[in-house]
């Protein structure tokens, strides 16, 4: 018995309680237990450490123990359909967690920080929730000889992202929903940082987008462009292969008409980057917005991501523009459009190094919104800062004083120009 490796107890309504001795089944690797009625967890849990599949959806679980860290190994957690408020703050300490399901889990509140892994979320229908994951106290970080490395290799381009899908949930509060705005910008800053730092550290041997779907109906302000519809063009910084740039943050507000049905669909994001002499490179990725057979999604969404930039995507040529275009399509790679939904409005921002990010904000801060020229404003700024960024971290480097690091290093050519030497 104690070389067992997988458990199925679906459907065993009458069971209330996981016997204390299945902590003995050292060789474990999967649990099944949806829809029984098990209540609580055994504290015999520490022992099984081979664990990757952990099934308790559906059961009557009114709070989980801290020694959850203890599943070393997991890499599935389905807890849809609970009562608990609250998820224990140590399961961010599951390193190898990848996919996490809360949705239906009505009572559910808050949400911890969750392990820097995590590639899917799901927490539909999670109505009482006041906020998204708590994000890390101390953010990471990445150095331009790190970036430098990442983008200088060739990556395919990003077909599909991470996603953390909350489809109908903080609908109650308009106060979590402000709060979800204010800090979205902190947050995608962030995990585009994590998904470039564990490409850097080859945890992960592709680049991916990475995608937020949520109730919203309104573009966060600090995206430099905007525009109603379902297409926008920015002007590219004019140092595209400055080696602080990452990428860009995207935003598309997603209008269902009242009773709308959607089950599973996609949000294609259409890239093309223009250069003056009207030559194009094109790339696209989907966003899937998950939703459950028959469910009513009662109120505006938006997509709100990460889509990183590589050089080697783009090969030779001056690039001045990057035209954004987005769609709702019922299928992935499809052109099917879904009934009773439509795309309302999008925004595109271009994101830098968290450092040059930093100083950019300052500038923001004391320039006039109401500018009608802010986005060029800001892209030249960008520049310039990533420019100062880049200079000081290799005079750094070369013990050079401070009055020569403002100067144009020599070696501050494209990435992909680097590798063609």
């Amino acid at each position: 018995m104690t070389s067992l490796s997988k458990i199925d107890l679906s459907g065993c309504s009458k069971l209330d309680k996981l016997p204390e001795n299945l902590g003995n089944l050292r060789y474990l690797e999967a649990l099944i237990a949806t829809r029984t009625a098990v209540s609580q967890l055994p504290s015999s849990i520490i022992g099984w450490k081979e664990i990757n599949y952990l099934d308790l959806s559906f059961c009557n679980l009114m709070e989980l123990p801290e020694d959850l860290c203890c599943l070393c190994s997991l890499e599935l957690l389905d807890l849809r359909g609970n009562n608990f408020e609250s998820l224990p703050t140590s399961i961010n300490k599951i390193s190898k967690l990848e996919y996490l399901y809360l949705s239906n889990c009505k009572m559910l509140q808050s949400l911890p920080e969750f392990p820097s892994h995590l590639r899917y979320l799901e927490a539909m229908n999670c109505r009482r929730l006041q906020s998204l994951p708590k994000l890390p106290s101390s953010l990471e970080e990445l150095d331009v000889a790190e970036l430098e490395i990442v983008f200088g290799l060739s990556w395919p381009s990003p077909l599909f992202s991470s996603k953390f899908v909350f489809t109908n949930s903080f609908i109650q509060d308009q106060n979590a929903y402000n709060n979800i705005l204010a800090d979205s910008q902190l947050r995608i800053q962030h995990m585009a940082t994590s998904l470039l730092k564990l490409c850097y550290e080859k945890v992960y041997n592709e680049i991916y987008a990475i995608g937020f779907y949520l109730p919203g109906s309104e573009i966060p302000d600090w995206f430099s462009y905007q525009s109603s519809g379902s297409s926008i063009t920015c002007k590219l910084p004019r140092d595209l292969c400055n080696r602080s740039f990452i990428g860009f943050a995207i935003c598309a507000v997603i209008v269902f008409e009242s009773g709308c049905y959607a089950h599973e669909f996609y949000v294609s994001c259409d890239c093309q980057f223009g250069t003056k002499y009207a030559d194009r490179v094109k790339f696209e990725c989907h966003f899937n917005t998950v939703s459950e057979a028959n469910m009513v999604v009662d109120a505006d969404h938006m997509v709100l991501g990460y889509v990183p930039f590589c050089d080697t995507w783009l090969g030779d040529g001056d690039h001045t523009t990057a035209s954004f275009g987005f769609s709702p399509t019922r299928y992935f790679h499809t052109a099917d459009p879904i009934e009773g939904c439509k795309l309302k409005c999008c925004g595109v921002c271009p994101l830098y190094l968290q450092s040059v990010m930093n100083q950019l904000n300052t500038f923001n801060e004391r320039f006039s919104a109401t500018n009608e020229d802010l986005p060029e404003i800001m892209s030249e700024e960008c520049a310039k800062i990533g420019e100062f960024h880049d200079a000081k971290i290799s005079g750094s480097s070369s013990g050079r004083s401070e009055e020569n690091e403002v100067e144009p290093h020599p070696k501050r050519i494209c990435r992909n120009q680097i590798n063609a030497l």
